[in-house]
């Protein structure tokens, strides 16, 4: 019998405003410093999906964020290295001010035209930021 398929999850949230969407600049992470990225993070044990995004958001961002108002976007299937199953929500409705939950691994959460990105972001996480539509299987291998 072969071995057993391990995967990791991880949750994404797209804040979107006029035509917009807000980016955090990674630091002191060691995985893409100086990179921009979106609200993001791991599913912990015993924690449904939607449930680790709407954390995330809360401990990144500072907003609390209704189920009703995340948009399961994508999902993304990553083989390259450690298998990760990515889940991506897109969010237009929050409640409180959106600020930097994280400064010590967050350098700053700025608006950026969806238009007009920065160069410097995570790969995927642009692929992510770009995606429009029903929720879409993405796979990577």
């Amino acid at each position: 019998m072969g071995e057993r398929f391990e995967i990791r999850m991880a949750v994404y949230v797209r804040f979107e405003k006029d035509g917009k969407v807000l980016l955090s600049l990674r630091k002191n992470t060691g995985y893409h410093d100086g990179d921009y990225g979106v609200v993001q993070g791991h599913v912990e044990a015993g924690e449904e999906i939607k449930a680790a995004a709407i954390r995330e958001a809360k401990e990144e961002a500072m907003v609390d964020v209704v189920p009703e108002d995340m948009q399961l976007v994508a999902i993304c299937h990553d083989q390259r290295g450690i298998n990760y199953m990515h889940f991506i929500y897109k969010c237009e409705q929050w409640s409180g001010e959106l600020a930097n939950g994280e400064p010590e691994c967050c350098a700053g959460l700025e608006w950026f035209d969806k238009n007009n990105l920065p160069e410097n972001m995570i790969p995927k996480v642009k692929e992510f930021v770009g995606w429009e539509g029903e929720c879409s299987l993405i796979e990577h291998s």
